[in-house]
């Protein structure tokens, strides 16, 4: 009798647990028609905050050459 009594006090829970975690399939779908589009703004946002990144690096890139150009310039006027 105490195995029956042992496995009563389990059941209830893990037929608890099992139906916390079950999920309607029109759920799911609910669910990944908002986290899709979501998701591909994050990444959209993600890849264009990289592009300006690159970009200004580029255009750093460019201003210190002509900044190091105009001084050769200078030194070599001044010789």
């Amino acid at each position: 009798m105490e195995k029956v009594s042992h496995l009563e006090k389990i059941v209830i829970p893990l037929v608890q647990m099992v139906q916390m975690f079950y999920c309607d399939i029109d759920e799911i779908r609910e669910a990944l028609k908002i986290q899709i589009p979501n998701q591909v703004a994050v990444e959209e946002k993600k890849g264009k905050e990289m592009e300006e990144a690159m970009e200004e690096e580029e255009e750093e890139e460019i201003a210190q050459i002509a900044i190091t150009e105009e001084e050769e310039q200078e030194e070599e006027e001044e010789e």
